[in-house]
Parts: C-alpha cells; sequence; structure tokens
C-alpha cells in the first residue's frame, strides 16, 4: 500500500512537472520532445503564452499572423535556464531573432517560462514581429494569402477542412495554424490546440493572439462559414504546415 501511495504520487508530480512547466534542460527537454501532447499542454497554461495580445502592426492593423507564429514557434523550440542571469536587451533580440527563424531551439536564461520573458522583452518581441510583418509582406507579398480565401463556402466544403483540421489537430496531434478569411483583404490567425469530435460537429480549442485566454469555438456541420466573437463572418484555411515541418526538424536536430 506504501508502494502504492509513492507511484501515485511520483504520477502526479510527473504530470505537473511536464505537463505545464517548460523544460529547464537539453535532458529535460529532449526527453519530452517525442510526445507532442507535452508541447500542447505548454500551451494550455497562460504562463506559456505571449503576455501581450496582438496590436500595432501596418496601418495599426495588428500582427495577428506573425504573433501566432512567433507563439507556436516558442512553445516548441524554447528551453529554460531560470537560476542563470538574464539577458541584457542585446542578447534578448538574439533569442527572439533565433525563435522567429526557426532553425533552433533556444535557452532562454532567468526565466522560468516564455510569459515572463515575454513581459520583459514586450517592445523588443512586437518590434520583432512588425518587422516580421513588413518582410513578408513587401519582400514575400504575403499579403496575397489574405487575398486567396472566400468568406463563405458550400457547407460540404468547409466540413472538408474541418475533418482535414481533426486529422492535424488530433490525429497527427498538431498545434495547427489557421488563416481566417475576413471580408475584403482582412484576415486574421488562431492557433488550433484541439478538438472533440461531436455528433453534430466539432468543438475547437483555440489560442487567439486578441485575447489572453484559451477559447472554444463550436463548429456544426451544415455551417458555411464561422460567426466568433465581434468578427466578421469568416472562413479558417489550415496553413503553415511546411513551418511546423521545420519546426520539428529542428527540434529532432537539437535532440541528435
Amino acid at each position: 500500500m506504501k508502494n502504492l501511495f509513492v507511484i501515485i504520487i511520483l504520477m502526479v508530480f510527473t504530470t505537473y512537472s511536464y505537463g505545464k512547466n517548460p523544460s529547464v534542460s537539453k535532458a529535460e527537454y529532449c526527453q519530452m520532445a517525442g510526445n507532442k501532447t507535452y508541447f500542447k499542454d505548454l500551451l494550455y497554461d497562460k504562463s506559456n503564452r505571449m503576455s501581450f495580445t496582438n496590436y500595432g502592426g501596418l496601418l495599426n492593423g495588428g500582427v495577428c499572423w506573425w504573433h501566432s507564429r512567433f507563439q507556436r514557434a516558442a512553445i516548441y523550440l524554447t528551453t529554460y535556464r531560470p537560476l542563470q542571469n538574464k539577458p541584457n536587451p542585446k542578447m534578448a533580440k538574439q533569442i527572439i531573432k533565433q525563435i522567429r527563424k526557426r532553425k533552433n531551439v533556444v535557452a532562454i536564461p532567468g526565466f522560468n517560462n516564455f510569459r515572463e520573458f515575454s513581459a520583459d522583452f514586450k517592445k523588443e518581441i512586437h518590434k520583432a514581429l512588425e518587422r516580421w510583418q513588413i518582410l513578408d509582406g513587401f519582400v514575400y507579398q504575403s499579403w496575397i494569402i489574405g487575398l486567396s480565401g472566400k468568406t463563405k463556402i458550400k457547407a460540404q466544403k468547409l466540413k472538408i477542412k474541418m475533418n482535414e483540421l481533426y486529422h492535424d489537430v488530433v490525429i497527427n496531434n498538431n498545434i495547427s495554424y489557421q488563416m481566417l478569411q475576413f471580408k475584403g483583404i482582412a484576415a486574421h490567425a488562431w492557433l488550433v490546440i484541439d478538438m472533440e469530435k461531436l455528433v453534430n460537429g466539432y468543438n475547437l480549442t483555440i489560442v487567439d493572439s486578441n485575447s489572453t485566454e484559451v477559447k472554444n469555438y463550436l463548429y456544426k456541420f451544415g455551417d458555411e462559414n464561422f460567426t466568433y466573437r465581434s468578427y466578421t463572418p469568416f472562413v479558417p484555411y489550415l496553413q503553415r504546415k511546411t513551418e511546423l515541418k521545420r519546426i520539428f526538424q529542428a527540434s529532432k536536430r537539437y535532440c541528435l
């Protein structure tokens, strides 16, 4: 009975340690990196999400695409060294740059989690997101993506998209990026971290850069678009799958 009690305590401790707390060593990171659910569990916890929401950007239209992409990269590609000295602004900018490039796992000294780091270096992160937006917009013409989708499609086509999303989120166990196509050239983005299959649709669990909290959205078979909060009706499109593949490759290289 005593041994059973010890096992239960260890199981609870392990779940707590690895379920919400990011790794504090390379060995710990690599031990958990093969378990994609570990990264999803991190994103569920507020301490591992960005300390600030979407704002600023070109024409004050926000940096939502890049906020979500940076957030996903930070979940998958950071580990922490809380007992070390905090970085100075110059060092922090280099850490931010590495996260944005998504080529390596980055050890962040002096902090317990991403929320703490992003709070201390909010200005530096936001400037990096705005520069990233300009680079993508004017060099890579990524604004065209905002013209590529519709705001209303046939119900059967939307159902196919949701089935595809379910496969990516639940079967492949990924944190999925969706571009949300509004009317005109406007587009937003969010991350989907879980989906529950229902009799008449899906319940999506999302991280939206316009909120500090994890939210849910109920999609029903027969819907031709999404209506969410104060947003105008839109259609979500699963994107940046190649980018996620590159993130996984960086994680794998780190643990070789």
